[in-house]
């Protein structure tokens, strides 16, 4: 597990209009795992009205797993995203559990993980070459990173509907400070 500051920017909107917003840098966690995917953790803190709740991000492709679990949520609350989907799933509260739909709009993943000291990356969920480089995705910038090293962003659009309390428009943005 590998030490990465996050800037975490969040929204939530009735229908299409922009709502409020939230936004705060934080301390996290990243290891990537032998299917290539990318295991992102952060707490969440008082701002985001979760304090003492771990956010992990399972990130593979454009298909994303987030699961919080801890102190506000009694039993982990596990929601996926992958750009047209919808999963069904339980929203957990204090006050129980609560049927939830989320329909994904978009998932934009320009996460790069650098496999060398070079200019050049492994995108996420590709493999490397054998000389332990590989070229990095179409469209990105190549940055200078660390060995091992993290660098890029996360975007997620998607609406989300709780049984009985409405539907609401969120955006995630996770960027590597």
């Amino acid at each position: 597990m590998k030490d990465i500051l996050l800037r975490i920017v969040g929204s939530q909107g009735v229908g299409e209009k922009d709502g409020d917003q939230i936004e705060f840098v934080t301390e996290g966690h990243y290891t990537r795992k032998e299917d290539g995917s990318i295991l992102l953790s952060y707490e969440e803190t008082e701002l985001s009205g979760m304090e003492g709740c771990t956010t992990h991000l399972e990130v593979a492709g454009n298909r994303v797993r987030m699961s919080r679990s801890g102190e506000p949520v009694p039993v982990d609350t596990i929601m996926e995203f992958e750009k047209g989907k919808r999963y069904n799933g339980l929203y957990e509260t204090a006050y129980g559990a609560i049927d939830m739909e989320i329909l994904t709009n978009d998932v934009l993943n320009k996460l790069i993980v650098h496999t060398s000291g070079e200019a050049s990356a492994a995108p996420l969920g590709a493999d490397a070459s054998p000389s332990g480089t590989s070229a990095a995705p179409l469209g990105a910038d190549i940055v200078q990173a660390p060995k091992g090293g993290l660098s890029g962003s996360l975007h997620i659009d998607y609406h989300i509907s709780l049984k009985g309390l409405g539907e609401v428009h969120n955006r995630l943005d996770v960027e590597i400070l």
